[in-house]
């Protein structure tokens, strides 16, 4: 005998994949004309981490996964509302490069604070439009803000606790990591130029106190070599700004270069280029 056809749950079927349809439409369309929500996909290393502040959404999720940003009213951090003169896109772009130039929220990925990034908004700063300058401007004080003052001991606090350099042993890591002070001098030193940005910005940050009698291996260390190295790490090539800027706090602490402003690694690579200074700083004992 012929089955009988259910034609309710084809008609249900059918309704579905027309919705899914017009709603796949829906999002295509507002991703092109940048209206109300714009969506962006990443990959993270972190735990999964969700955050909700105001209209603005941040939902990360780590190990291979997606991070999702979603930004549902844009506006500046002073609160102004961008005008119709601003694309809408641009204005979506702000707030992603501000977002992945942060290193309290980009501890996992974004390199710790993407230097690209920031450089981006460097650049919009300079637009002929004034909302768009104003905008990108806010953005920007935000982030010198986050790598500034009291959060530089926040940052230093947190990057202590870290391991990622394992104290010389074999098989590697089986004696644990090097602590933030009495630690192996040249086995630190030889991290400023390992892959992992983790390992290159907590080697910068612990070696402001390579001086100290209580750490090992001292006699290991070239100081011009790790002169060279930390302003290595102050280039444009190093794609992180929390290595960048703990680079430059242990260049200052230790030479006694003083910076006209958050992120002056130019300054600090033309002091170090400088014969005298350099010549000065050879014979500093540290």
């Amino acid at each position: 005998m012929a089955k009988r056809i259910n034609w309710t749950i084809i008609v249900r079927a059918i309704a579905v994949i027309l919705a899914t349809i017009v709603g796949i439409k829906v999002i295509n369309y507002q991703k092109a004309k940048g209206n109300n929500i714009s969506q962006t996909s990443i990959v993270g290393n972190n735990n999964p981490i969700q955050e909700t502040k105001g209209n603005n959404n941040v939902a990360v999720s780590g190990n291979h996964n997606q991070i999702f940003v979603s930004i549902s009213t844009l506006r500046s951090d002073n609160g102004m509302v961008p005008d119709k003169g601003v694309d809408s896109l641009d204005i979506n772009s702000i707030n992603l490069y501000k977002f992945q130039s942060l290193w309290d929220t980009n501890i996992g990925f974004y390199d710790g604070g993407s230097r690209n990034s920031y450089s981006s908004l460097l650049n919009m700063e300079k637009s002929d439009n004034p909302t768009m300058k104003k905008l990108a401007s806010d953005a920007v004080k935000t982030i010198k803000n986050a790598y500034d003052g009291s959060n530089i001991n926040v940052m230093v606090l947190n990057i202590e606790r870290w391991g990622y350099i394992c104290r010389w042993s074999v098989p590697p890591c089986a004696n644990g990591y090097e602590p933030s002070i009495g630690y192996n001098a040249k086995n630190v030193f030889d991290h400023l130029d390992y892959k992992k940005w983790q390992e290159r910005a907590r080697a910068a940050c612990l070696l402001r106190n390579v001086d100290s009698t209580i750490n090992t291996h001292r006699d290991q260390v070239d100081k011009k070599e790790f002169c060279d190295k930390l302003v290595n790490l102050m280039g444009e090539q190093e794609p992180s700004l929390f290595v960048s800027k703990m680079a430059l706090e242990t260049y200052k602490a230790l030479t006694g270069f003083s910076s006209l402003g958050v992120f002056d690694f130019e300054g600090a690579i033309k002091d170090w280029e400088n014969p005298e200074r350099k010549e000065k700083i050879l014979k500093i004992n540290f």
